[in-house]
């Protein structure tokens, strides 16, 4: 399943109901690539938590309220059989 490009200075919020595993297999591939801070959606909490980064302005643990204007949201979705 190929995963699109984000550009580095952009954030990325993941979004969706998928497997542990590979939530965490993303988290590793775009901390990889460079991307300045990465956070994963938590409905209950109104926003997003963020997981890696790498600038001041979004510390591990943060809190990020959705919308964010002009940073990338990949939405995915698992289908649980």
């Amino acid at each position: 399943m190929p995963f699109p490009p984000i550009l580095s200075e952009d954030g990325l919020i993941i979004d969706g109901k998928i497997p542990h595993w590979l939530l965490t297999a993303l988290v590793r591939l775009y901390q990889n690539a460079g991307i300045a801070w990465i956070a994963c959606h938590q409905p209950q909490l109104h926003g997003a938590v963020v997981v890696m980064s790498r600038v001041p302005a979004h510390a591990i643990g943060d809190l990020v309220p959705l919308p964010i204007p002009g940073n990338a949201v990949l939405r995915l979705y698992h289908r649980y059989e």
